[in-house]
């Protein structure tokens, strides 16, 4: 075991020195219509919100270099299983062929807080300060290692600022596979789109002059960025492994043991430990609410 681990290191660390820069690959871009919102935003024609909230894509095609993605590939000397984090701005520039707006810096990560009276009348002063902990940035999981290939496993959280910054379009997360030829610095097949599931969009919408905006979650069959050739398949116990670490890298809380509402009240009674109950609208560990 110890050998086969150390083999695996020295894999991902045996990439050639010299980068391909004359090495591209083709993405192709989709931006489908929401489907369907918990408040119908995707459908309001006469506040403009139909059009703005289905955008579809700037580039339907674009073409990038070996650079644009070397940065994203493990440190030398990790295992599979490994987790670590890549730099974020490399994958906002390939998302931006979706739209311009794209960025990494999510509308919800400033808190706004009042700190007493600031003025003579009596007006609060408020101040915007960081929120702690707050999920921002990507990472990343190398899911196999072999003399001929890396598979490489991303999570990033971006979002799109629409209608000059007033309505904010936030999706659930941006998952991504990259799959490259080692000898000689291909990309093989990626991806990084948001995940195909139920309620995976969050939109806040602030028209000016209102102090308090509104806000909806709902569904976009398919946004995101491919390669012609398809990520291969893997185990989906691997797969979902891989995202448990991701998710756990973003959000701490997803190392609790979580259990139905029946299984916990029997180990409550069993234990005489009391319950901490969670109802959700939508998904704990993500940004789609």
């Amino acid at each position: 075991m110890a050998k086969t681990l150390l083999l695996a290191a020295a894999l991902v660390a045996a990439l050639p020195q010299r980068a391909n820069d004359e090495s591209t690959f083709t993405l192709r871009a989709e931006w489908a219509p929401i489907a369907r919102s918990h408040h119908g935003f995707h459908l309001e024609e006469d506040t403009g919100l139909a059009e703005t909230l289905n955008p579809g894509v700037m580039r339907e095609t674009a073409e990038y270099r070996w650079r644009h993605v070397a940065s994203l590939l493990p440190p030398a000397g990790t295992l599979p299983g490994d987790v670590w984090e890549p730099p974020i701005v490399p994958i906002v520039a390939m998302i931006r062929q979706l739209h311009p707006s794209a960025t990494s810096r999510m509308h919800h990560h400033d808190l706004l807080m009042t700190a007493g009276d600031g003025t003579a009348d009596g007006d609060e002063e408020v101040q915007t300060i960081p929120m702690p902990g707050a999920p921002i940035g990507a990472r990343a999981t190398l899911l196999a290692a072999n003399d001929a290939t890396l598979d490489v496993l991303l999570r990033a959280h971006v979002e799109f600022h629409l209608r000059g910054g007033l309505v904010y379009y936030t999706p659930a997360q941006f998952e991504g596979r990259l799959v490259i030829d080692r000898a000689t610095r291909r990309v093989l097949a990626f991806q990084l789109a948001v995940p195909d599931r139920d309620t995976n969009v969050d939109m806040n919408v602030h028209e000016p002059g209102e102090e308090e905006g509104r806000a909806d979650i709902g569904y976009v069959p398919r946004l995101g960025l491919w390669t012609d050739a398809p990520v291969p398949r893997r185990d989906p116990e691997v797969l979902e492994a891989a995202r448990l670490r991701l998710r756990r890298a973003f959000y701490p809380f997803a190392s609790i043991e979580w259990l139905p509402l029946t299984d916990a009240l029997a180990k409550s009674r069993g234990t005489g430990k009391p319950l901490h109950v969670v109802q959700l609208f939508g998904t704990l560990d993500d940004e789609s609410c």
